[in-house]
């Protein structure tokens, strides 16, 4: 009986053990079998970026169509280049031509996104009058924004400058600029003489009202 009852609890030992080798592999397997999960790649996470900016941006503009002139002016200088070009947009959709809307929109002359430069350039033509004193004045040396470079984006192998800009503008706007830029023919400054040259010289028969001060200038 003893002997029996002894080889009863070896049998019973290891069938125990058995069990819990095979429970030890069988995690093992299952273990084995799931796959680690993956670090998100360098193309991946900027991807991800990518799109919450793309959805934040989506949603601020959103906020945008309702939103009035002071906050439209404020979201000139939204980080986001999208959100930027929107506002410049919205501003012109409405008509607006405040001093604050024309002097919040003049350093966009220089974005460093086209899309942007493009919609801002537009806007303050279609501004007209009341944007051609302030984007003279840019053409000046002592403008704070006169000596601001594009940070990307090069023309003709030089950088470009917000004058450039400005004088582009000035030479779309027509004839309501050609009295202001007779007036800036005779400045001390040579780069604003040039600028103003390279304005009239954009707008063609519209600035024959120019041509004796343009014969003028030296």
């Amino acid at each position: 009986m003893p002997r029996f009852f002894f080889l009863s609890l070896i049998a019973a030992l290891l069938a125990f053990g058995g069990c819990g080798t095979k429970r030890d592999d069988s995690r093992a397997d299952e273990s084995a079998a799931t796959p680690r999960e993956k670090k998100p790649g360098k193309a991946e996470r900027k991807a991800r970026k990518q799109a919450e900016d793309e959805a934040r941006a989506k949603e601020a503009i959103a906020k945008l169509q309702s939103a009035d002139e002071p906050a439209l002016i404020a979201a000139l200088g939204n980080q986001d280049r999208r959100v930027r070009r929107a506002a410049v947009q919205l501003l012109s959709d409405k008509n607006a031509s405040s001093e604050a809307v024309v002097q919040a929109m003049l350093p966009l002359l220089a974005d460093h996104w086209k899309p942007t430069r493009q919609a801002t350039s537009k806007a303050l033509v279609r501004i007209g009058q009341p944007a051609v004193a302030p984007l003279i004045a840019t053409l000046a040396s002592n403008s704070p924004f006169g000596d601001l470079s594009f940070p990307t984006g090069r023309k003709r192998g030089k950088a470009m400058t917000i004058r450039s800009a400005v004088k582009d503008t000035l030479g779309e706007l027509g004839e309501i600029a050609v009295p202001a830029l007779i007036e800036a023919l005779s400045n001390g400054d040579a780069m604003v003489r040039r600028n103003a040259i390279g304005a009239l010289g954009r707008m063609g028969p519209k600035a024959a009202a120019a041509v004796p001060a343009l014969l003028a200038t030296h």
